[in-house]
């Protein structure tokens, strides 16, 4: 049986950032009751380390990415758990995808609205005026990343989906 190097180093890549990812997300964990300053940072870094290691598992076309995208769900969920109400640091991280400089799957953006669209937003017109501000921003910066590039597919659902968060938030 002949291997593939590039195959073995990607999923031992993606492993290796799987593993990585799962430390950020334990050590945040552990500060969510003593330093938000502190989780909040190691939550993103947690959940930015499980999207590079879903997309090297999604491009690796002998990789099955389902159990990286169910270890990124699991840290998404926490996180927004844990800021509760406040959408705008879960936004950061969308934001971030930007600087990245490359897409996400369309399973993995799918999973970040899906967990998105399950968060309780306040009632107060201050709060729904700021995170549709914060939302339309971010959108935007998505959208010219993507570019209309059908191969920023991902980028261009998240970038869809806030648009119309941030139009229900204003009416």
């Amino acid at each position: 049986m002949m291997f593939d190097v590039e195959q073995v180093r990607g999923r031992a890549r993606s492993e290796f950032l799987s593993k990585l990812a799962l430390c950020y997300l334990q050590e945040a964990q552990s500060l969510m009751s003593v330093s938000r300053e502190k989780a909040v940072p190691l939550f993103r870094k947690a959940i930015e380390t499980y999207l590079d290691a879903e997309l090297i598992a999604h491009m690796n076309k002998d990789m099955d990415p389902t159990e990286t995208l169910n270890w990124l769900q699991r840290a998404v969920f926490i996180f927004l758990r844990y800021l509760r109400d406040d959408m705008a640091e879960f936004l950061g991280v969308l934001d971030a995808l930007v600087t990245r400089k490359h897409d996400i799957s369309l399973e993995t953006a799918q999973l970040l609205t899906d967990a998105m669209q399950q968060l309780h937003i306040s009632s107060d017109p201050r709060i729904r005026a700021k995170l549709a501000g914060l939302s339309r921003r971010t959108a935007g910066r998505l959208e010219r990343a993507a570019k209309g590039d059908l191969k920023f597919s991902g980028l261009k659902h998240i970038a869809d989906m806030l648009t119309k968060t941030a139009n229900a938030l204003s009416t």
